[in-house]
Formats: C-alpha cells, sequence, structure tokens
C-alpha cells in the first residue's frame, strides 16, 4: 500500500486531480464569505511559482510529459485488487 501512495497515486493527484485554493475569507456578521482561485494541479501551481528555477520546471514538464493518467488508474486499479486479495486470503 506504501508504493501505492508513493509512486502511482502521488503522480495522478499532483499532475491530474486540479484542487481550489482560498484565497480570501471574510466574515460578514454570522456569514462567512469564501472567495477561491481557479482550480489548478499542484504541478500547474509549481509551474506558476516564482522560486522554481527552470531546471526544476523542465524536469516537472518531463515527468507530466510522461504521464498518462489512464494508464496510472489501470495500475492503481490492479494494486487495489492485489491489496483487497491479500486481505480476503492473508495466507497468499
Amino acid at each position: 500500500m506504501n508504493d501505492l501512495y508513493a509512486n502511482e497515486f502521488s503522480l495522478l493527484n499532483r499532475f491530474f486531480c486540479p484542487t481550489m485554493k482560498l484565497c480570501e475569507k471574510k466574515r460578514v456578521g454570522a456569514k462567512i464569505i469564501e472567495k477561491h482561485a481557479q482550480p489548478q494541479t499542484l504541478a500547474q501551481r509549481l509551474l506558476a511559482h516564482q522560486a522554481i528555477n527552470s531546471q526544476q520546471k523542465d524536469k516537472l514538464k518531463n515527468i507530466y510529459n510522461k504521464l498518462n493518467p489512464f494508464t496510472l488508474h489501470n495500475i492503481i486499479q490492479k494494486k487495489f485488487k492485489l491489496i483487497f486479495k491479500r486481505l480476503r486470503h492473508p495466507q497468499l
């Protein structure tokens, strides 16, 4: 399970699952108003950040170009099936 989260699952989340980042939060009376930025993946945020140098950006772009979300999803599903199989039959 650690292998799954350290490899395929983290790659899928970092490069293909956009999230909305909270930009502003205000209280107006009893109501809280939140403003969010446009949804972006973690990789997109890193590429847009000024503290990241061009070598690191190139490395991220190369990783992204080599990835296929459907292949990652299939690998994740196979690993989950193996994990659940071992949970049902611990002697295997």
